[in-house]
């Protein structure tokens, strides 16, 4: 019971309580260890016991492929007696989901009785790992299907936005259930389909507590916060997995102090909504709560010591975070790579993953990232060419590296020559080619695209709108099949910034008649635009609008184009009067957006009122002082 809330030491300690603990007692502790990511403790204790049976081997081989340690959990698999269909098939997942195909493959001919659970975590591994047509094909080499392989199935079509063929499948259900319902809820939801998925959830004959979390988790992911407040509000009941949900939301949205509150609302919490509000906290620098919540924690994970770290290094406390790091008891690969993610902010990261004791696909990937980041694109494919087999998120990674540096010619070579493309891949070299304002060559690759999603369709109409073709983008735009928020979103956002206010006014208005509400960085966008054209009064509605209709706590960019909007229009008492009461301390942009104002009405009094250090308000402040000359 401890070991699944999290709390290992407790497991621990009732361990050590047992006078003579039999086999059943030595695989309980082992199960704790490895469900909680201490692989190392896990692994002592096993060797540790007097005797072992089956289920002891199975228990270590599963948590080592789980995570990832294929190596570690291979050579266990070697020293096992005999070897079972939980072993094996704990290897077939473990290899499909690091992109070992050939191996996965080879050990799911090992399994002389497969039953529907080896086939479903045959299948469950591919599609996890992005190889949706090897996983089609497994689903159709079934022998038989349950409710877990079809919504397998459908779930990972979801995942890679694959929504005709997730709807073709779920068209062929033989008998819906809740759970088939709320497979495709969900697969609607993760791609930003939100008017989809709620006629969907209309639509079904009855609605449980999943699928009113996949809702939630859809606005939630689509960063419409208003939505997913209004659903929690409607929903007949909540459970710990709605909790968290509103707490990650919070947490992605950098609510630090929302996230406090709605921590504290909760009738009860588990180990994740501690590393949730844990977490939600560090990401926004307030490590000093952050600190204080971990204290207080009634038991840590990994999960939490990591988000600490990664606190540490965003507030470019290096020295503090390589300290907590290296005081951690135990460390796994999630830990390793939230310091290999924060070292690449700072300084090389090559000798963090050298020190990583065993490297896993993710851990991987984070380091090609990282060495794409600060430009060293040569270690960063002699690290890709080294893998044993790169799946898809390897190969985004890398694309990514050479795209950062405006490689699109190297990204075209590595695209090609890649065994088998998939929806994200192609949609990476779209978005590479619009970066690298090559405008052709991103039209001629969406146009060979064999199928598109509606990634695919927002990449183009971002590639015509950054390359300052804004018709193009606009017709595009017109003939999509599907539009997520982030469609409208840069459609608005291009609009705004090529100063067509009006028309990105219009799409606002378009973009909530349908249905979607805008998301904070569509509401800067359009505020930018009003600014630039004077419209006051539509700009005070439009703020209004944010926070009453749609929930949306003003961020400081909100209330910076609300200050221009009052300094363009001449009321620069209202401008002066927001600065100094907006809940935000006021930055140089602020102070220069009104010393702007005064040097555009001749305002020196309230000029000299700004006593700030910096240079460029020195600079505006004798400009006043020269037109009032003048």
């Amino acid at each position: 019971m401890y070991g699944k809330f999290g709390a290992v030491d407790e497991a621990a300690a009732v361990f050590d309580r047992i006078r003579r603990p039999n086999v059943f007692s030595w695989n309980n502790i082992v199960t704790v260890y490895t469900q909680n990511g201490f692989l190392e403790r896990a692994h002592s204790e096993f060797n540790a016991m007097p005797e072992r049976n089956s289920v002891s081997w199975n228990i270590m081989v599963t948590g080592y492929a789980q995570t990832g340690y294929l190596t570690q959990a291979e050579a266990l698999l070697e020293k096992m007696p005999q070897h079972g269909v939980v072993s094996l098939s704990a290897m077939v997942v473990g290899f499909s989901r690091s992109g070992q195909t050939e191996q996965a493959e080879a050990t799911f001919e090992r399994i002389v009785q497969r039953n529907i659970i080896t086939w479903t975590g045959f299948l469950t591994g591919y599609a996890q790992s992005g190889y949706i047509r090897e996983a089609y094909g497994i689903f159709e080499r079934m022998p038989a299907w349950n409710v877990v392989s079809w919504t397998a199935m459908i779930d990972s079509l979801g995942q890679m936005g694959q929504l005709e063929n997730a709807k073709t499948l779920f068209d062929r259900v033989p008998e819906l259930n809740a759970v088939s319902w709320t497979a495709m809820v969900a697969a609607y939801a993760a791609n930003g389909h939100m008017r989809e998925c709620r006629e969907l959830f209309d639509d079904m004959p009855e609605r449980g507590i999943v699928s009113w979390n996949a809702m939630l988790a859809g606005f939630g992911s689509s960063l419409q916060a208003g939505e997913a407040r209004r659903v929690f509000g409607r929903m007949p009941r909540h459970n710990l997995v709605s909790w968290n949900t509103m707490l990650a939301l919070v947490a992605r949205n950098a609510g630090s102090l929302e996230g406090l509150d709605i921590f504290h609302g909760m009738p009860a919490r588990n180990y994740k909504s501690w590393n949730l509000v844990v977490h939600c906290h560090a990401a926004n620098g307030d490590i000093g709560v952050a600190g204080k919540l971990v204290y207080r924690m009634p038991q840590h994970s990994v999960v939490t010591w990591t988000s600490m770290v990664v606190g540490y290094f965003c507030k470019g406390r290096v020295d503090e975070a390589i300290s907590l790091f290296d005081w951690i008891p135990e460390r796994n690969v999630v830990t390793w790579t939230g310091l290999l993610a924060g070292y690449a902010q700072v300084s090389d990261v090559g000798e963090v993953f050298r020190r990583m004791p065993a490297h896993n696909v993710v851990s991987s990937t984070a380091m090609i990232d990282a060495y794409g980041q600060n430009g060293h694109l040569v270690a960063a494919k002699e690290l890709f060419d080294r893998l044993p087999e790169a799946n898809e998120l390897t190969l985004i990674a890398m694309l990514g590296a050479y795209a950062a540096k405006g490689c699109a010619s190297e990204s075209k070579m590595l695209f090609d020559s890649s065994p088998s493309q998939s929806v994200l891949t192609w949609n990476t070299m779209v978005s590479t080619y619009g970066n690298s304002l090559e405008l052709c060559a991103a039209m001629a690759m969406f146009e060979k695209m064999p199928k598109h999603n509606t990634v695919s369709w927002n990449a183009i109409v971002t590639a015509n709108a950054r390359n300052g073709h804004l018709g193009g983008a606009r017709m595009i735009f017109d003939t999509m099949p599907y539009r997520s928020s982030r469609s409208w979103s840069v459609m608005i956002d291009s609009y705004a910034l090529s100063g067509q206010c009006f028309e990105a006014v219009e799409m606002l208005t378009l973009m909530m008649w349908e249905g979607f509400a805008p998301d904070e960085s569509v509401f800067t966008g359009v505020l930018a635009a009003c600014s630039h054209q004077g419209l006051l009064e539509f700009g005070v509605r439009l703020f209004s609008l944010m926070v009453s209709d749609y929930s949306i706590a003003p961020a400081l960019v909100h209330f910076k184009c609300l200050i221009a909007l009052l300094t363009r229009a001449g009321q620069l008492d209202s401008a002066e009067q927001l600065l100094n009461e907006m809940p935000y301390h006021p930055d140089e942009v602020a102070w220069v957006t009104l010393l702007a104002g005064c040097s555009s009405h001749f305002d020196v009094g309230r000029a000299s009122y700004a006593t700030c250090n910096s240079s460029a308000l020195h600079v505006l402040l004798g400009n006043v002082y020269d037109q009032q000359t003048f």
